[in-house]
């Protein structure tokens, strides 16, 4: 007699950790301040899986399972994003697609502009 085995094991999820901060505060400039209580959406095949809302210091924490994502904020009150830190990495634009890979930690630390002139 044979015993066979059968295991199904889902997609571990992978992470994807960051700060969202938000400038400037001002028209003469002023500072870059966390963008706190903004939400951070992460998309693929045109449909928003998961949308985090960032903490009173601008940091976010997604679990995700394997893919490439859009990630972006939409818009509020015209704050859009300009600049994301991708491992590192600066890319500018206004979303980004980023992949996840199973058991990966990504950092993606977000700079949106606030629209003020």
């Amino acid at each position: 007699m044979a015993i066979i085995g059968c295991s199904s094991t889902a997609p571990v999820s992978g992470t994807v950790v960051g700060v969202l901060s938000c400038g400037p505060s001002s028209p003469t400039g002023g500072r870059i301040e966390p963008g706190v209580n903004l939400n951070v959406y992460f998309s693929a095949s045109g449909q928003t899986l998961q949308s985090v809302r960032t903490d009173a210091f601008g940091r976010f924490r997604a679990s995700l399972p394997p893919a490439v994502y859009r990630v972006g904020l939409g818009q509020r009150g015209g704050i859009g994003l300009a600049i994301v830190t991708v491992n590192g990495t600066n890319v500018k634009g206004r979303d980004w697609n980023v992949p996840i890979h199973s058991g990966q930690v990504m950092t993606l630390n977000l700079i949106c502009d606030t629209g003020i002139l």
